[in-house]
């Protein structure tokens, strides 16, 4: 069974000031007793010190200092010096008591025969307050100042029974005025639940209206309550802005939808147009600082005019670079056309195989390039695809391995493969290996600084713009990737 806010109201009102009562019934009962002891222990120790730091032998100044203690907080003060009691607030017409030992009531003298005198061996510089269980319990300080010279002893004490008739009223007081605010309490909470319930209600079925895409229902604004009156505006200015809303958003929804599509779409392009560009230009920077360091060093043995004539070639086709994968992204989005011409696939290769040589320096290259080869297809896209081979096959043969390429034709298609000797692909991830930025087991790579994952992703996309296919194999030994193009 559901609870309404105005029962709700009334059992969290109810329950928190009946658990407030019973809090201060129970202080009363079982805590107020210590409170008040640790109070009067507080009050006797800031009294001893105030004494001592004040101290005289005049009666008229001692009593402003203890008048307070005396007569509010019911503490009895006695000063002593060896012989004589110095100043007391516990004289009566029956004499003094010291631990219920009597005193003559008419004389400042301590009494040589008929009472013992005080054990002033107990007084401390640093006393305590302690209790003392006689038929009148007391807490007792007994301490000991240097006044002039000499020493006075301080006997401070008060009843614990004065503690506890304080206790007692206390508690009759607390609980008598606990018992008002309760019920007190109680009737207010009920009026003001009435008073919520009403609008919180109004203001409930308002809200499933709206939510209900229904906004001709309205809030009452006229309740007397300001939150509540803010609350019910709130809703009402809501419910207009969110008509307004979903009408503009209706009408907007199908524009929005394509502006977003073709967002994502120029977004898409250019992350692979930036990516394409970065991988690009390594390899031919590679060359260009190999060949560059191999003509300072003065190496022996090396074509210096092929050199420099390989270097201006590379420099070019860096120049171009950015225009090229710029063609490259709109080929793959179908935005243009690949300038396809005969072209003799046979001599393009081993001059990029020649190129690429200085790669293979520190590993067993190995070539066979069957001549007189055509193909029909662009001739720097299909140089690209080759060199994404030899460098992916470079990067991947440790030190000493070999690498072999070869071009032949089979079955109407030239054959491009290149082989790697080292570690195989994992057959699981075979499959990934075309996908832009992929990467197989880093481990595999010797030269990582080469190696993006972009390499036979763009040989995928430029050989399957050219009608072609491509491929990747485990073979004995290591692993051979291939791509076939038909013959001119």
């Amino acid at each position: 069974m559901k609870t309404s806010i105005r029962g709700k109201i009334m059992i969290f009102s109810s329950v928190l000031l009946l658990s407030i009562f019973v809090l201060q019934l129970l202080f009363g009962i079982f805590l107020s007793r210590e409170f008040f002891v640790i109070e009067r222990k507080n009050e006797m120790n800031n009294l001893f010190v105030a004494l001592k730091n004040n101290y005289t032998d005049e009666a008229f100044e001692l009593s402003e200092i203890t008048e307070i203690a005396e007569n509010i907080h019911n503490i009895k003060i006695t000063v002593f010096d060896n012989k004589n009691i110095v100043y007391s607030t516990r004289r009566s017409s029956e004499g003094f008591e010291f631990f219920g030992q009597p005193f003559l009531a008419d004389s400042n003298m301590i009494p040589p025969d008929n009472a013992p005198p005080p054990d002033f061996a107990q007084f401390s510089e640093n006393p305590e307050v302690i209790s003392l269980e006689f038929a009148d319990r007391s807490l007792v300080l007994q301490g000991k100042i240097n006044y002039n010279g000499s020493e006075r002893y301080i006997l401070l004490s008060s009843s614990v029974e004065s503690i506890e008739s304080s206790v007692m009223m206390f508690t009759k007081v607390n609980s008598l005025i606990s018992l008002v605010i309760l019920a007190a309490g109680i009737i207010c909470a009920f009026f003001v639940a009435k008073s919520i319930n009403k609008p919180i209600k109004n203001i409930e079925s308002v809200s499933k209206k709206i939510s209900e895409l229904d906004f001709e229902q309205r809030a009452d604004e006229t309740v007397r309550t300001p939150e509540l009156r803010s609350l019910a505006r709130s809703i009402n200015s809501m419910s207009d802005k969110l008509y307004k809303t979903i009408k503009e958003l209706k009408f907007a929804n199908e524009k929005l939808s394509a502006d977003i599509d073709h967002q994502k779409r120029l977004e898409k392009m250019q992350r692979d147009f930036i990516g394409n560009v970065s991988h690009e230009m390594k390899t031919p920077l590679c060359l260009l600082q190999m060949y560059a360091e191999n003509l300072k060093n003065n190496v022996d043995g090396i074509d210096k005019e092929y050199y420099c004539q390989t270097i201006v070639e590379e420099t070019e086709r860096l120049n171009e670079m950015v225009k090229n994968m710029l063609d490259i992204s709109s080929i793959e989005n179908e935005l243009s056309h690949m300038e396809e011409e005969k072209l003799n696939f046979s001599v393009l290769c081993s001059n990029t195989v020649s190129k690429m040589d200085i790669l293979f320096s520190k590993l067993c290259c190995e070539h066979k390039i069957e001549d007189g080869i055509f193909v029909c297809g662009d001739e720097k896209y299909l140089e690209q695809a080759i060199k994404n081979y030899l460098s992916n096959a470079a990067a991947h043969t440790d030190e000493g391995n070999k690498i072999k390429i070869q071009l032949y034709s089979e079955k109407g298609e030239a054959v491009f493969r290149v082989f790697n000797e080292g570690k195989h692909i994992d057959p699981m991830k075979m499959p990934h290996i075309w996908e832009r930025f992929y990467k197989t087991d880093e481990s595999r790579v010797r030269d990582e600084i080469s190696h993006a994952g972009l390499g036979l992703y763009i040989v995928k996309t430029v050989i399957e713009k050219h009608g072609g296919i491509c491929s990747a194999e485990n073979m004995v030994g290591g692993v051979v990737f291939e791509f076939r193009l038909p013959l001119e």
